[in-house]
């Protein structure tokens, strides 16, 4: 929808700056074309703006009831008040599922009073779980969830919520899953290194499932969902790739951003052409080869270098707008 938003509105602009469209005419073609929101846009907006704000409300509320009552409430009532919200929002999905901004806002305000709920187990009974085994069986429980609702933002919620459980483990053990990976990766990464890596992968990982899938499930409503893992995998590669500068110089860091980097414009370029994914792509370039220029010019401890270096970043900051915006001009003709 966006996408055939933005072709119309291009080729509007395009027929006005030709003279095909009369100067009175323009407002007219504006209403015709929708691209100006009417009223009736604008009271819609609203009103899906407070009913997010509104449930999101309610089931932080609810949360907070039990937990600020904590010592006045049985613990029947706690399970209680929990478990009739979840159920209560399943019920609501059921009814209106047809509606996909209020069956969105059901599942994910369910979602969220099974995240209480298993908090409230481990805070009741002592279980002795670590943290990260919360965010990881609360994942694996909305799976369901986000595979027969096919919704953008529990799939988001659910890359989340994993991607923590990653986190906390690592806050937990010290060492990501080191013993998994294979001797010949360990024997160069210490246990950040390590940690980063397996984000990398993972978030990597999810976001080529989430493309082959799109491709063939259709469930989703724009491309911001897609761009969560691709942000992650960005951010975790370049970070890598400035271990690979700084910490050690180590050539499989700096191979393996050049091969994510050589891929992702690739696919986003030819594949399925995302001016967002493009920039991100020449966003970690930069910082790479700024990376690499500031620790050359570090071992030649040369303070004209850092003149050099601030004229390379404006070089590259431009050059990377110019090539975006002709991409731009690509896409929008």
């Amino acid at each position: 929808m966006d996408r055939q938003m933005s072709l119309i509105r291009s080729s509007l602009i395009q027929w006005i700056k030709q003279g095909s469209i009369a100067v009175e005419h323009i407002d007219e073609a504006l209403n015709h074309t929708q691209i100006h929101p009417n009223k009736a846009s604008w009271l819609q907006f609203i009103d899906h703006l407070l009913l997010w704000f509104g449930s999101l409300a309610i089931a932080i509320a609810s949360i907070f009831l039990v937990a600020f009552n904590w010592d006045d409430l049985s613990r029947f009532t706690h399970y209680a008040l929990l478990e009739v919200s979840a159920l209560v929002c399943i019920i609501a999905y059921c009814l209106y599922h047809q509606n996909r901004v209020v069956s969105q806002v059901s599942l994910i305000m369910a979602a969220l009073f099974i995240g209480a709920l298993l908090a409230l187990v481990g805070q009741t009974y002592q279980t002795g779980a670590d943290p990260w085994q919360l965010f990881f069986y609360w994942a694996i429980f909305i799976t369901a969830w986000a595979i027969i609702a096919r919704s953008e933002s529990l799939w988001v919620i659910w890359l989340i919520l994993l991607n923590t459980s990653i986190i906390t483990y690592q806050n937990t053990f010290g060492m990501p899953f080191g013993s998994s990976l294979p001797s010949e990766i360990t024997a160069f990464l210490d246990h950040q290194q390590q940690f980063v890596f397996v984000l990398f992968v993972f978030n990597t990982l999810c976001l080529f499932a989430w493309e082959l899938i799109a491709h063939h499930v259709q469930w989703k409503t724009s491309d911001w969902g897609v761009r969560v893992p691709a942000i992650a995998s960005g951010v975790a590669i370049t970070e890598l790739t400035q271990f690979g500068i700084f910490d050690g110089g180590s050539a499989f860091f700096v191979c393996l951003w050049l091969v994510w980097a050589v891929v992702f414009l690739f696919s986003y370029r030819k594949l399925r052409p995302d001016l967002f994914m493009l920039a991100g792509a020449n966003l970690s370039i930069i910082v790479v080869i700024t990376s690499f220029m500031a620790n050359l010019l570090i071992e030649l401890e040369s303070l004209d270098g850092l003149l050099l270096l601030a004229l390379t970043v404006i070089g590259l900051g431009a050059a990377s707008a110019i090539w975006l915006k002709k991409v731009h001009m690509e896409m929008k003709s």
